[in-house]
């Protein structure tokens, strides 16, 4: 599993990413000491977290398919 966190453009940071990883609890750490703050006031990064979904996890190279959840 892996994740992209992103938030509106202007904020201290665009996206966050936690490379693919089998360790549960490395994840959940990661998923952790996430934070949502503000919103509503700048349109949200989506299209370049889904940029960084696709093109800066790195995915197996003999995948026929990607999978990502946005929520």
């Amino acid at each position: 599993m892996g994740s992209v966190f992103y938030q509106d453009e202007g904020d201290t940071y665009l996206t966050r990413i936690k490379a693919f990883t089998n360790n549960a609890t490395d994840i959940v750490s990661f998923l952790q000491a996430q934070q949502a703050g503000g919103g509503g006031d700048y349109p949200e990064a989506v299209d370049v977290a889904l940029e960084h979904a696709m093109d800066s996890l790195v995915w197996r190279e003999n995948a026929t398919t990607r999978i990502a959840f946005w929520y």
